[in-house]
C-alpha cells in the first residue's frame, strides 16, 4: 500500500529504437497532510442505557476514486453501534471521488447495566491504499442521586386563618 511506500525512489525510463535515449526520474512520496477522518468533538458523555451521537466527516486525500470500509472496536456485548450516513441508513462502506468527503454518524447505545467510567472506541477508514483511525472516548456517568419536592399547583389564595393544602409530589 501506498501508505508504506514512503521516500525517495528512482525511475529509468529507456526508449529504444534506431538511437536509445533515457530519463531518470525521482519519485518523491509523503505521506498524506490531510485526515482522512475528523471529528470536532470525539469524546462525549452519556448514562448508562444511553445512546450518544458521534459526527465524523471522511476525506478522500487523494485524487482518484477510492472505496473506504468501516469498523469499530471493541464491540462489547450489550452494546449498540453502528454506523450510519446522514440520513440514517446503517452503512460499512463509501465510495469517494479524489477530493471528496462525506458526512456519517457513529452511534453508540449503552446497556442500563455498564459501570460508570471512560470506554475508548476505534474507529477505523480503510481503502485498498490508505488506512486511518480515530479514537472516541465515552464517559459513562451514573446520575447524582437527587430528590424533587414540587407542588401542584405552585401557589394557592387562602383567607388569614384559614387553612391552605397543597398536593406535594416527590420524585427520585
Amino acid at each position: 500500500p501506498f501508505s508504506t511506500a514512503i521516500g525517495d525512489y528512482a525511475l529509468k525510463v529507456v526508449a529504444v529504437g534506431s538511437s536509445n535515449s533515457s530519463l531518470e526520474l525521482t519519485i518523491k512520496v509523503q505521506p498524506l497532510t490531510v485526515n482522512v477522518i475528523s471529528c470536532q468533538f470525539p469524546g462525549k458523555t452519556i448514562t448508562p442505557g444511553g445512546t450518544v451521537k458521534f459526527q465524523l466527516k471522511i476525506r478522500n486525500p487523494t485524487d482518484v476514486r477510492q472505496r473506504f470500509s468501516f469498523s469499530i472496536n471493541p464491540q462489547p456485548p450489550g452494546w449498540f453501534i453502528s454506523v450510519k450516513s446522514s440520513s440514517g441508513e446503517a452503512i460499512s462502506d463509501v465510495e469517494l471521488d479524489g477530493g471528496g468527503s462525506v458526512d456519517l454518524i457513529v452511534e453508540i447505545s449503552t446497556p442500563s447495566t455498564v459501570n460508570s467510567g471512560e470506554y475508548y472506541f476505534t474507529f477505523l477508514a480503510k481503502s485498498q491504499n490508505i488506512s486511518e483511525s480515530l479514537s472516541l472516548r465515552l464517559i459513562v456517568e451514573r446520575p447524582k442521586p437527587c430528590i424533587e419536592l414540587t407542588a401542584t399547583p405552585p401557589y394557592l389564595d387562602a383567607y388569614a386563618g384559614s387553612n391552605a393544602r397543597f398536593k406535594l409530589v416527590v420524585s427520585n
